[in-house]
């Protein structure tokens, strides 16, 4: 199952007539939507560009732009390059190319008016690139406070207020151990921000604010299963740069 007929099937209950009715046509031509505006589909499944939103955001993704990202990113997955390089350098320019569309104001309007700013990784690359952010913000006098286990975020938890923001960095978006903070964090209308792969998961579900990178897993004969984390960094880096930005325009 691809990741738009996952969402579509995920929310499918709380779909009205006119949801089925775009579902039902994104579905059967994907390749045409890949391609289109938001304008273009309204007009081809006789809706307005604001239901069409709507609808994206129903079935968990931020934007039109972003499902589209999506639907490009599956094909890829469906025909894997047999070279792991070219692999590497698929994930990368697909990267590329989400960042010179993406809009990060929203996000850098969370970080500046946050008191603080927190950020957990969920495994070991992911911790790399957790205090890579805080070293990015540290030079603007921006600090990030690094969640080191998750005995440390139990004991923060009661501690967090809504104006404080949460960044949580995850491979897959569903890592078990995490998720309940997660949850508790959503619940008491915390900012919650994360960074995962670019698929339907639970906490990308959980979060209003959200960044993807792109990381197909490739399996070996020498190893189970590689993926690259490189792209992480790059939307990391690319967070700062667009803060950075952010504040030059503001001025």
């Amino acid at each position: 199952m691809d990741l738009i007929e996952e969402a579509v099937n995920q929310y499918y209950e709380t779909f009205n007539a006119t949801d089925k009715s775009i579902a039902s046509y994104i579905l059967k031509h994907r390749g045409a939507v890949e391609k289109m505006t938001i304008r273009e589909l309204a007009d081809a499944c006789h809706s307005s560009k604001s239901t069409v939103s709507r609808f994206v955001k129903k079935i968990g993704f931020a934007g039109f732009s972003e499902m589209k990202y999506a639907i490009k990113w599956q094909e890829k997955k469906e025909t894997p390059e047999k070279s792991y390089k070219k692999s590497l350098i698929t994930d990368i320019q697909m990267n590329i190319e989400q960042l010179q569309h993406w809009n990060f104001e929203e996000i850098c309007k969370a970080i500046e008016s946050s008191n603080r700013l927190f950020v957990y990784g969920t495994g070991t690359e992911q911790k790399l690139c957790a205090n890579e952010l805080k070293r990015y913000f540290w030079v603007l006098n921006k600090y990030i406070h690094v969640i080191d286990d998750e005995m440390n975020f139990h004991v923060l938890m009661d501690d967090l207020t809504e104006n404080d923001l949460i960044i949580i960095i995850s491979l897959s978006g569903n890592t078990t151990t995490m998720l309940p903070f997660a949850q508790r964090i959503a619940a008491k209308k915390i900012p919650l921000m994360s960074i995962t792969d670019l698929k339907n998961n639970k906490l990308a579900q959980l979060t209003d604010l959200r960044m993807y990178a792109f990381a197909h897993p490739q399996k070996s004969h020498l190893a189970l299963e590689i993926t690259t984390f490189s792209t992480f960094f790059v939307m990391v880096e690319a967070l700062f740069r667009s803060y950075l930005d952010y504040l030059e325009q503001k001025k």
